[in-house]
């Protein structure tokens, strides 16, 4: 009909002879060679010149077929599937032939891309509007053009994207190379194939794409990964795990405040109450309030966020050397004379969210009660923990002094006190090289632009020495959370979340 053949001009793309490479019909065991005269996502046109009248019986209305798009490149060789709409005879200027009108199939069935439910269901990660990503590809079928899209969602297999309907050759089957525009992460990308191309009935503009990665690089995945935790408010690290995704630091992610209402004092409490509910005590309480002691009146509680959601409280208790105001004190405990002459502020009932274990927090709240230490003049950082955490602590610098003693929050439990020496931990003294430059190198560096702490030429000697490991480090330390994160799929049970 005229009108049919009016919107098939205005959708596809008019393909002169020999603009382009041949495309192979593949139909009965044959593979025949033939042209384009006009492609879209949704179907496009072949010309089989010179076709005999037995190859004319090869063809039928209906006919369920296969057609490849040779290309030199492999990354733009493609394979779809499709059926013939309609064929005709044409002989025009000494040239004849069958003219063969086919219409794409996508892989599955999928009948809205774009849905909730249908996002939800393939496990791929929506993404707000205000964080969607661009990326763009070399056109692998018409020379010296590119093709760009606008990312809207993506699993640890798939991508749906959106892009113009200018572009008109990304058919099913189609691969390319995609690049992502990630915030540091220039020009990294997949190699894609579309597995669906769908023209929405309410867009007029745009085409909606699904495709399947290719052997992403673990790299790519990362910055995946990362950038849907920045994205999308509310996922946690244990959600990602489940879906597959490498395991990666959320230090672009976290955002680190005092509890400054009593909304925020409440969450702090709650938060404790299950870490005390993961390691087996105060089982018979609901309510956080209890959790609440005589120390938080004058203390000060950290909160590390990530999101809107509270991932790691910690307690900072600062007694400005009076002893009466000292937590540990209170427990009976007589601390060493010189805490009390370098001053120390301390630290307590530390803890992370169970669904962000294997993510740094730990050690990123380490690194900010270290700065808050330094910057409030003290030299010391005294903490406690249980016996299992202690090589934790002392990785990182950590001096156990042997003292053990009880806290009714432990109901029985008893814990260790440990000792920061802040300053000389900056220094890179007294302390592993490699968990040197995990856990204080950033927060030291910082400190000195800000003409808060000066080194000697001894201890800048050795802070330039350690730095010249910074690379090899952060590469084990990123293979060493891959394993970790992984356990609990081989079987191993969750980490409990950290209380001190």
């Amino acid at each position: 009909m005229p009108a049919e053949t009016s919107k098939r001009r205005m959708e596809r793309r008019t393909v002169h002879s020999k603009d382009h490479a041949q495309v192979t019909l593949h139909a009965h065991n044959h593979d025949i060679k033939t042209s384009l005269y006009d492609l879209s996502p949704i179907g496009a046109g072949l010309f089989y010149e010179n076709a005999t009248a037995d190859d004319v019986k090869t063809f039928k209305s209906g006919q369920v077929v296969r057609i490849s798009f040779d290309n030199e490149d492999p990354n733009g060789r493609r394979t779809a599937q499709a059926v013939i709409c309609h064929i005709s005879h044409i002989e025009k200027k000494s040239k004849q032939g069958l003219l063969i009108g086919i219409r794409f199939l996508a892989e599955s069935a999928h009948h809205d891309l774009h849905s909730p439910d249908k996002a939800e269901q393939d496990e791929m990660r929506e993404l707000p509007e205000l964080f969607r990503p661009l990326a763009y590809a070399e056109d692998q079928l018409f020379y010296g053009e590119f093709l760009h899209f606008q990312v809207l969602a993506y699993s640890v297999t798939d991508v749906l994207l959106r892009t113009s309907k200018s572009n008109k050759g990304l058919n099913p089957g189609h691969r390319l190379f995609l690049r992502v525009m990630l915030p540091d992460h220039v020009d990294g990308g997949s190699v894609i194939r579309f597995t669906e191309v769908v023209n929405p009935s309410l867009d007029e503009k745009t085409y909606l794409i699904r495709a399947k990665w290719e052997k992403p690089s673990k790299t790519f995945l990362e910055a995946l990964a990362e950038f849907l935790f920045l994205a999308c408010p509310g996922i946690s690290v244990k959600a990602l795990v489940k879906e597959n995704w490498p395991a990666m630091a959320l230090r672009r992610a976290l955002r680190f405040r005092y509890a400054s209402s009593e909304d925020e004092f409440i969450q702090v409490l709650d938060l404790r109450l299950m870490g005390a509910h993961s390691d087996g005590r105060w089982l018979d309480t609901q309510d956080s309030r209890k959790m609440l002691d005589s120390f938080d009146i004058h203390s000060r509680h950290i909160m590390c966020v990530a999101g809107e959601r509270l991932v790691g409280t910690a307690r900072l208790v600062f007694n400005d050397g009076e002893h009466l105001r000292a937590e540990h004190t209170g427990y009976g405990v007589k601390l060493p004379d010189r805490l009390w002459k370098g001053g120390f502020v301390e630290v307590s009932r530390l803890c992370t969210h169970p669904d962000y274990r294997g993510a740094d927090v730990f050690l990123f709240m380490l690194q900010h009660l270290g700065r808050i230490v330094l910057t409030s003049g003290n030299a010391y950082m005294l903490t406690n923990c249980v016996d299992s955490l202690v090589p934790i602590y002392e990785r990182f610098g950590a001096k156990n002094i042997g003292l053990r003693f009880d806290s009714p929050f432990m109901q029985g439990h008893k814990l260790n006190l440990l000792v920061f020496d802040c300053k000389k931990i900056c220094a890179g003294f007294g302390i592993n090289p490699i968990y040197y430059t995990l856990g204080f190198k950033n927060m030291t560096e910082h400190l000195e632009r800000q003409g808060l702490v000066e080194f000697s030429g001894m201890e800048n000697a050795v802070r330039n020495l350690i730095g010249l490991m910074a690379p090899l480090v952060h590469k084990m330390e990123k293979k060493k959370r891959g394993k970790k994160i992984q356990q609990p799929r081989a079987g191993k049970q969750s980490r409990k979340p950290r209380v001190a």
